[in-house]
């Protein structure tokens, strides 16, 4: 038996707009991605010579195929032609489900990495992409991570190189929105007009995290504050703590501020955390997250 391991990492949407509806039946979407050290951590087993198995110290992670890991490493043994003889995912949870973080996508995304690097690389990188889009539309952003433009159903991705400090303090309320009733509310309504990413991709170019905090957009957010009101209010308790902008991630319902001071960030991710218990402190840099 042999055991690999590998963490996932949440992504937040600095910018997420919807061009419009697809033929089949899905959405275009244009968006800046930010992966962040808010992590998931795996330990994959091969060879166990037993039926597969998903494990969390979560409840509420699926155990079978309805796992994103799951049809990640179908489709990756599938592409191979390799029999793993047994397969056993273990996942410690600490990205929220049902926020908007990724933390789905990003569990397979690390799965698929983890395996491809095993198998001696088999799989060329866009090669893994290209699989990872089979499994879920953050999956190939996920597979990169860093900072990255998305378009089309998010598997188009243009890396952004610059990439200042920012400290990013992240709330989960209570309450979890489902992303295809955001879709089906957002075909009703309308999509409104939004700025493209050129001012917000200005702010990484010229290294400046109030440029970048000042053109935060997600076209989902006043939908989703219309459903839980509390998504607006973390919003402004973000602000009120020394924040630079709030804003909700994904179709929700987790809601993150931007810093330039980890100080700042940290005396106000103790401070929500009080009301919010999960609350986090992540970066784009490189230290332990409290």
């Amino acid at each position: 038996m042999t055991a690999l391991y590998a963490s996932g990492y949440a992504k937040l949407n600095l910018y997420l707009n919807v061009i419009g509806k697809r033929d089949d039946g899905y959405h275009n979407i244009e968006s800046v991605m930010q992966a962040v050290t808010l992590r998931d951590d795996m330990e994959i087993l091969l060879g166990t010579k037993e039926p597969w198995l998903i494990d969390s110290d979560r409840d509420d992670v699926p155990r079978n195929e309805d796992n994103l890991c799951w049809r990640a490493a179908e489709l990756f043994f599938g592409a191979i032609g390799e029999d793993p003889d047994g397969l056993t995912v273990h996942i410690l949870k600490r990205i929220p489900m049902g926020a908007g973080l990724a933390g789905g996508s990003t569990d397979a995304a690390a799965l698929l990495r983890a395996l491809d690097v095993y198998y001696d690389k088999r799989l060329s990188l866009d090669a893994l992409c290209q699989l990872g889009a089979k499994v879920g539309s953050d999956v190939p952003f996920c597979i990169l991570g860093g900072t990255a433009i998305t378009e089309e159903k998010g598997q188009l991705l243009f890396p952004i190189i610059h990439e200042p400090q920012a400290y990013y303090v992240i709330v989960k309320p209570e309450a979890s929105i489902s992303t295809k009733e955001m879709y089906e509310q957002l075909d009703r309504e309308g999509i409104p007009a939004a700025n493209d990413t050129k001012r917000i991709v200005n702010g990484f170019r010229n290294q400046n995290v109030a440029q970048i905090a000042k053109n935060l957009y997600n076209v989902f957010e006043p939908l989703a504050i219309q459903r839980v009101p509390e998504i607006g209010k973390i919003k402004q308790q973000l602000k009120q703590h020394g924040a630079l902008n709030a804003q909700m991630t994904g179709s929700g319902s987790a809601v993150f501020g931007i810093f330039d001071s980890l100080e700042t960030a940290m005396e106000a991710c103790d401070t929500l955390r009080e009301k919010y218990p999960e609350t986090f402190l992540a970066t784009n840099g490189d230290f332990d997250e409290a």
